[in-house]
């Protein structure tokens, strides 16, 4: 029981916080939308931020940062 709450409350976060349910993808493009939702939810978390909305703003408007906490250095950066 204790492990279906666990994954309800993954599901529930990535509603609350992206809005996953009012996608409407289909096929193979759903699945890989989903697996770069919880890669960044895990960064997140990973970096320290406690609140995923918090993590969100710091992150939303600068591809580098969010490239950098995946260990990635983008190649237009000198």
């Amino acid at each position: 029981m204790r492990d279906r709450w666990c994954i309800e409350s993954w599901h529930w976060l990535r509603d609350t916080q992206l809005h996953e349910d009012g996608h409407r993808y289909g096929g193979p493009g759903a699945a890989v939308l989903a697996t770069l939702r919880t890669l960044a939810l895990n960064l997140l978390a990973l970096h320290g931020h406690q609140s995923v909305r918090a993590g969100l703003a710091a992150v939303a408007h600068d591809i580098a940062k969010l490239l950098a906490m995946a260990g990635i250095r983008p190649g237009w950066e000198a």
